[in-house]
């Protein structure tokens, strides 16, 4: 069982995942 630390770490770190992919995304499309 996850305590609600570990649930609140592994969300953040999902989030942040994503949000670095979209970033590489935007930057890998605007760039030449």
């Amino acid at each position: 069982m996850l305590s609600e630390r570990q649930v609140g770490r592994t969300a953040t770190e999902k989030t942040e995942q994503v949000a670095r992919t979209l970033y590489e995304a935007a930057v890998a499309r605007v760039t030449p």
